[in-house]
């Protein structure tokens, strides 16, 4: 019966970690259905595993999507994303659904979901990017999505994204402030 030493596992153990780590690194570069790289404050910057859509969404949910044509395409040109292969040129959005079939207003301090007020994005009015002005319950099979920083391009910018644009839910796998 063999088995291996102490010093045969850990030299195992690495080889299998640079595999693993040249794999991830490979589908990083090269695209993965199955890999998203965050790299924005939108939401903790890490490593997300891409999930296939599976409706019904739910309010906290992680998800990605294509942002609109034109918002897409004021984002790449403006160097706030990269480019990628969503309409308008720009890589898919990453935010968190935070509101389903809540009432969603838009006033001068920003935008109030069911009553708790999302302050406006405080980037500059020479970005060109519009703001959300309606005031309602989102639509059926409508998500309005929210990055985690003050500052993201999210609904407050272009309003709710139908459920059906979603590409997926996103599973954090290492990500800042993640146990190590």
């Amino acid at each position: 019966m063999d088995s291996d030493s102490p010093m045969e596992g850990k030299v195992r153990l690495r080889q299998g970690l640079r595999w693993l780590g040249l794999g991830l690194s490979l589908a990083l570069l090269f695209g993965s259905p199955f890999l998203r790289f965050v790299l924005t404050p939108s939401l903790p910057r890490g490593l997300y595993l891409a999930l296939p859509p599976r409706p019904p969404y739910q309010v906290g949910d992680l998800v990605a999507f294509c942002p609109p044509a034109a918002i897409g395409k004021t984002l790449l040109v403006r160097h706030l994303v990269a480019p990628g292969r969503c309409p308008g040129g720009s890589v898919p959005l990453a935010k968190r659904v935070a509101a389903l079939g809540a009432v969603v207003c838009a006033g001068p301090g920003g935008v109030a979901v069911d009553g708790y007020l999302i302050p406006w994005p405080s980037f500059p009015v020479s970005l060109g990017l519009p703001r959300y002005r309606g005031c309602g319950p989102t639509p059926a099979g409508c998500a309005f999505v929210l990055g985690d920083s003050p500052d993201s391009i999210d609904s407050r910018t272009f309003g709710c994204m139908p459920v059906g644009s979603l590409s997926g839910r996103l599973l954090p796998l290492v990500t800042e402030g993640s146990p190590r």
